[in-house]
């Protein structure tokens, strides 16, 4: 976790990301996370946005790697130790 007690305690964390092995698999993972009732998303790479498409989707190959391979998990300051274990559990049973 990238965040100290002291961050999350001033920060409005929201979601946390996970990278899994490729596109298929984060695919097959939110399917079966939906179906636990587990909202997940994803953000795009910033070239696939209108705002930066200038820059071209060809020069950040890396960027695109990772958006199509992430995943983003719920993430609220009212989660407590169950609900955490609940998301992990059920992502666990997709890798």
């Amino acid at each position: 976790v990238p965040w100290t007690d002291e961050d999350v305690g001033r920060g409005t964390h929201y979601a946390f990301l996970v990278l899994l092995a490729d596109a298929t698999t984060r695919d097959r993972a939110a399917r079966a996370l939906a179906g636990q009732g587990i909202e997940t998303t994803r953000f795009p790479d910033l070239p696939s946005l209108s705002a930066y498409a200038y820059a071209g989707r060809a020069a950040t190959p890396r960027a695109r790697a990772i958006a199509d391979r992430h995943l983003v998990l719920p993430l609220a300051s009212t989660y407590g130790r169950s609900e955490v274990d609940r998301v992990v559990a059920a992502l666990r049973g997709q890798l």
